[in-house]
C-alpha cells in the first residue's frame, strides 16, 4: 500500500487535526526509519516499504488502538 494511503487509513476519523497530525508524523517517522534500515540491508525500496508497513501493523487495528 502506498505510504500516504496507509497513514490516511490509520488517522481517518480521528478527532482533532492536531492529534491526527502528531500521530501521522510519528507513524511516518517509524515507517521511514524501518524502510531505510531494510534498504540498507539490501531490500528493494518497494519491498522495504511493504515490510515496514507489515511490521508496524494493520492500519485498521492501529486505528482502533489510537482511538482508545
Amino acid at each position: 500500500m502506498e505510504r500516504r494511503a496507509y497513514l490516511d487509513q490509520v488517522t481517518r476519523g480521528l478527532w482533532g487535526r492536531q492529534a491526527a497530525r502528531l500521530i501521522r508524523a510519528e507513524l511516518y517517522s517509524h515507517l521511514e526509519a524501518c524502510t531505510e534500515e531494510l534498504i540498507a540491508a539490501g531490500w528493494s525500496s518497494e519491498d522495504a516499504e511493504a515490510e515496514a508497513q507489515r511490521r508496524l501493523g494493520d492500519p485498521r487495528l492501529l486505528w482502533v488502538v489510537v482511538e482508545c
